[in-house]
């Protein structure tokens, strides 16, 4: 995938080599900013989206007065949030050793489990982002200035996804059905005030349908400036897997927990990229 970006985006900056009207290209920078969250929705608890916003470079092929086709590179930062007052985890863990020792063929499966008081994880996203849109201007009178509507696709190349997560209280016990007792001391079991970690996780590409509206104002006879409200969702699933514990047991080492983001695990599902805000574009022709 990463080869034929990179294809699209080379033939379309080195058409202005060929260059036979300077009116014909235009090379920009833009900024923007905005709702700019990561959707997904979750078995209990409440997902908040964030805002962000994003930095680009941009080409612009004018075919016509009033046709255009907008490509470039853009920076976005996503952000959203996760909160619920408890969270609860429980799965079968390998049996430790247990007193009296059970009986050959007893029942000894043993559950871990961790209940965390007054969750919270927020998670943001930096990615690459590669529109490829088409472009129509209408001129407002005489004076120069267009209303211009952009449409087509945005793909959004994760670079750095990231999670840090809070809560009052964590506590971890075990269970076994042999004894039918929960432990809370021993086997690296027991309860933590004031937890906090952090980490990162994987998504996969975003592909986004990318609408545009706005104003284009003639600055000078090579210079324009746009200004403009824009609406980028995602219509694919970005999640790479869901099959991690939001709280990992390690037998070999009891006290050392490991940690995923509620978006690697099972309460979580289907996650989805979506901004919109306003847009301000310089150009040089």
């Amino acid at each position: 995938m990463k080869k034929y970006i990179l294809i699209i985006l080379a033939f379309a900056f080195s058409a202005s080599i060929y260059a036979q009207d300077e009116q014909t290209h235009e090379f920009s920078i833009s900024a923007s900013g905005g709702l700019s969250a990561l959707k997904y929705s979750v078995a209990g608890g409440t997902a908040k989206n964030g805002m962000g916003g994003g930095v680009g470079l941009g080409y612009t092929y004018n075919f016509t007065e009033n046709w255009s086709i907008v490509t470039g590179l853009e920076f976005n930062l996503y952000k959203s949030k996760y909160t619920t007052d408890v969270l609860n985890v429980q799965y079968q863990i390998p049996t430790p050793a247990i007193t009296p020792t059970p009986p050959l063929g007893a029942n000894t499966d043993f559950f871990f489990n961790a209940s965390f008081s007054n969750y919270e994880e927020k998670q943001s996203l930096g990615m690459l982002t590669i529109p490829i849109m088409a472009q129509y201007g209408c001129e407002m009178g005489y004076s120069g200035h267009k209303l211009y509507a952009a449409l087509g696709m945005k793909i959004g190349i994760p670079l750095a996804a990231k999670y840090k997560t809070t809560a009052n209280i964590l506590s971890t016990w075990g269970y076994s059905e042999y004894t039918g007792q929960d432990y809370n001391q021993d086997h690296g079991f027991g309860t933590t005030n004031n937890f906090s970690t952090d980490g990162k996780f994987e998504l996969k590409p975003s592909y986004m349908l990318a609408v545009e509206l706005g104003m284009r104002w003639n600055t000078g006879e090579m210079s324009r400036f746009y200004t403009g409200i824009y609406f980028d969702y995602g219509l694919n699933n970005m999640q790479k897997s869901n099959d991690k514990n939001i709280i990992e047991y390690n037998p070999s080492n009891p006290d050392d927990y490991s940690y995923n983001s509620i978006l690697q695990s099972n309460i979580t599902d289907k996650i989805q990229s979506l901004s919109f805000g306003v847009k301000f574009r310089f150009a040089l022709l």
